[in-house]
């Protein structure tokens, strides 16, 4: 079985960034940058605790929001 991590690591950059709080909690950013030009970046914010995706944003290659998604 091949590591579904490695496709992801292919097409992105994936580092840590800040830590932030998004409704209340603790999550940790995860930040996908594109390897390629005609693909947007992502910025995920994954809850601390039990891995919940609490916003996902989709970055131009400026770093500019286009999309947004954030649960409470």
């Amino acid at each position: 079985m091949t590591d579904p991590g490695a496709a992801i690591e292919e097409q992105y950059e994936v580092r840590k960034g800040d830590p932030a709080r998004v409704a209340g909690m603790d999550c940790q950013v995860l930040v996908l940058e594109s390897r390629a030009r005609m693909r947007y970046g992502h910025r995920l914010c994954i809850e601390a605790q039990r891995g919940l995706l609490l916003k996902a944003q989709m970055l131009t290659a400026r770093g500019e929001v286009i999309e947004q998604l954030a649960f409470s």
